[in-house]
Formats: C-alpha cells, sequence, structure tokens
C-alpha cells in the first residue's frame, strides 16, 4: 500500500489537472470550502488533504463526474488515510522526515554528492566526524541524527533502483582519521557488492560540466502514481523540494547524462580499492 505522503500528492497532482481542466482558479475552489487559496496551493502539493465533504463539493464545482468522481473519491481517502505508526523524532526537521517517507515510496532512486560521500551511505563515524568540521548548523543532536540515519538506511535492503554518484573529491579528502575514512570506503564498496541494485559511480574532479556538480542532490521517480520529486541540501540545513516538471525533468536528464559520463561500476570500485591502500598504508 502506498504510503500517506505519496497517496497525498498523487490526490493533488490528479485535483491540480481537473481544476485546470475546469478553467477554474485556485481561490475559487478555496471560496468553495470556505478557506485560503493557499491551502489549496498546499493540497494540489500534497502537503494537506481535504475532508470528505469538502472534496465532493470541490468535484461538483469542478463539475467532474462519472469515472474521474469514483477516483478522486478513492484517491481522497487514501489520503486521509493514517500512516502507520513509527518512531516519533521531533527533533528531525520536516524536510528530512519528507525525504526519508520519499525514499521508502519511489521505485527508482538517484543520488549525487561530490564532496562527502552520500549520506545514505555514511557509517556513524564518518558522519560523527563530518559533524566536527561541518560549518552549516546541525540540523539536530548528534545521537538523533546518527538514529534517523540508521532508519534511511533500512531502504537499501529493499530492492529499490539506487544509483549514486560519488565525487572524486570525497574519496580524496579524509574525513576523521584514516581508520573512519578506510572503513567508510570499505563500507562503499561492501553496500554495493552485497546489493546488485545498488550502483555507485565515481564523477571524476576533471569530468564533463554537469549541473549538478558541486551539489548535493537526490531525484525521486515514481513511476504513474505521482510527479516525481528533486531534493537538494542547503547550506543552512534541510533542503529545498522541487516537484513541477519544468524542474524536475532537466534535472533527470542532468542526472542521465552524468551517470553516463561518470567512471564505469568496476573501474570505480578499484579506484575505491585504490584509496582504500593508500589509507592502510599511511597507518
Amino acid at each position: 500500500m502506498m504510503r500517506q505522503v505519496v497517496s497525498r500528492r498523487q490526490f493533488g497532482s490528479e485535483l491540480r489537472r481537473l481544476r485546470l481542466e475546469a478553467g477554474v482558479q485556485q481561490r475559487e475552489i478555496a471560496e468553495v470550502i470556505e478557506c485560503d487559496a493557499s491551502q489549496i496551493s498546499k493540497v494540489e502539493r500534497g502537503e494537506r488533504t481535504v475532508k470528505q465533504l469538502e472534496l465532493k463539493a470541490i468535484l461538483h464545482r469542478l463539475d467532474v463526474r462519472g469515472e474521474d468522481y469514483s477516483d478522486m473519491m478513492t484517491l481522497g481517502e487514501r489520503a486521509r488515510a493514517r500512516q502507520s505508526k513509527r518512531k516519533s523524532m521531533p527533533l528531525i526537521p520536516n524536510s528530512l522526515l519528507r525525504l526519508r517517507d520519499f525514499e521508502e515510496d519511489a521505485v527508482e532512486i538517484f543520488y549525487v554528492s561530490e564532496g562527502y560521500v552520500p549520506d545514505l551511505l555514511q557509517t556513524p563515524e564518518y558522519t560523527s566526524a563530518i559533524s566536527e568540521i561541518a560549518a552549516r548548523p546541525a540540523r539536530a543532536p548528534l545521537e538523533t541524527l546518527l538514529e534517523f540515519a540508521a532508519d534511511r538506511q533500512s531502504i537499501l535492503d529493499r530492492k529499490t533502483p539506487l544509483w549514486f554518484g560519488v565525487g572524486e573529491t570525497a574519496l580524496r579528502r579524509q574525513i576523521g582519521s584514516r581508520t573512519v575514512m578506510r572503513d567508510q570506503l570499505q563500507s562503499l564498496l561492501s553496500v554495493a557488492a552485497k546489493r546488485p541494485w545498488i550502483q555507485v559511480q565515481v564523477v571524476l574532479a576533471n569530468g564533463e560540466p554537469n549541473p549538478l556538480a558541486g551539489n548535493e542532490v537526490s531525484a525521486f521517480r515514481f513511476g504513474p502514481r505521482a510527479e516525481n520529486v528533486i531534493y537538494q541540501s542547503t547550506v543552512v540545513g534541510g533542503g529545498v523540494y522541487w516537484h513541477e516538471d519544468a524542474d524536475t525533468k532537466p534535472c533527470l536528464r542532468a542526472f542521465r547524462n552524468l551517470r553516463g559520463s561518470a567512471l564505469g561500476v568496476e573501474p570505480s570500485r578499484l579506484l575505491i580499492s585504490r584509496r582504500i591502500t593508500e589509507l592502510a598504508e599511511g597507518e
């Protein structure tokens, strides 16, 4: 069963489609259910939903009938359904909680991080070492972040196709002690070796120019269920999401190009292995 976050986004996307086809403005829908137009915008973005009676009033205003009406009532019910209970993490920013939900629901995920090993693949020791040198403020206490990271990493075993673009800079940049860095890179190889649905490719420092260069970006594909989503970490903590086609399509195209220009899977493994040997010899 789809999680609530995707159900809401699918519901919002379909509502927006029907509203645009009817030539109705958001403020006109807002007047029907007596709320601010900004709330309708949130519904269409999947950030909130509407009650059953409100939905019926909206569909009446849009003159939605037949199969479309039945489908929207079903989507509305799914969007209102409560999520299964999971451990509460009140200190984690909402932007990161949404990231975890997107990771669990996506049918394919792409990550790129040039300065650090992608956070979904980090060992606790590597994450702790980053927290000691990070220029940006901590998003939450370190203990909470490590617990949240472990929760997110469960996606690694769910056989969702995952692609990681790891910057060559992240391999060369020593975070923490040599032992911490070596263990991190060994973990990186181990994760990919044991899970054929995970691919790790090194993005060379002198590689082809790409708009994703220098950024920490994730892309989530949901197939026909909902709009795709792009997430970019920010220097002030948390992150920014995009879901409009005008933003997601160019970014997904950039990911495909980056995947093609990055070092191949086997050459990447060999490069990481050589870096592990260098770290071991220097201990």
